[in-house]
């Protein structure tokens, strides 16, 4: 999330944090904590990075509290769930050198030889055997698949959104020297077959 969008519910993607929370509950064991990671984009380093774990520490409390959840897990807090991690990333503008050390830190860790790796951490208990894998993947996909929660076809719309933006601005760089002679003559008098030579444009 951008550190100036913390604390924005819609800015800072929290209702996706909410879908997380919701679905984790109702779906996984909850023998192992998972790890939710926080990468703050454009971090100055002038501001307490306490202040700001303070104020999403807050955040993520009062989504807890908004969540439904089991009966079970009424009293419960995120962390008896989720582990938190906060990574800083600097300016990409102003501190582009940093920004790029920062990166390359950040992807060093997905790696199962790092020691302090992101990579698919390690759970005695759902020690997988190697040939029930394709099984175990395809039983986790169909689970997800079937939660509406989870708004699979809502990214599906936003995969066909971004395509057919692509599209439009295809289109429309095939006809902008015609738009702007179109536009440039028209500043200049009345055209009587203005709809006639937009619809031919369209």
């Amino acid at each position: 999330m951008w550190t100036t969008d913390i604390g924005r519910y819609g800015a800072s993607n929290y209702g996706l944090l909410k879908v997380i929370f919701e679905v984790n509950l109702k779906l996984f064991d909850q023998h192992s904590s998972k790890k939710l990671l926080f990468v703050l984009r454009d971090y100055d380093s002038r501001i307490q990075f306490e202040n700001i774990k303070t104020m999403i520490d807050k955040d993520l409390k009062q989504i807890w509290t908004e969540i439904y959840k089991p009966e079970k897990y009424a009293n419960s807090r995120p962390e008896d769930f989720f582990s938190f991690e906060f990574f800083m990333m600097p300016h990409k503008i102003f501190q582009p050198e940093e920004f790029v050390t920062k990166a390359n830190e950040l992807k060093a860790r997905f790696s199962q030889t790092a020691t302090d790796t992101l990579y698919l951490q390690s759970d005695a208990d759902q020690n997988i055997p190697i040939d029930g894998l394709p099984v175990f993947i395809d039983q986790t996909w169909a689970v997800i698949r079937q939660q509406k929660e989870l708004n699979l076809p809502g990214q599906r719309e936003m995969v066909a959104n971004y395509r057919c933006n692509e599209i439009k601005e295809e289109a429309v760089s095939r006809v902008k020297p015609r738009l702007d002679a179109l536009k440039l003559e028209s500043d200049r008098q009345v055209l009587e077959h203005f709809g006639e030579s937009c619809a031919a444009i369209m």
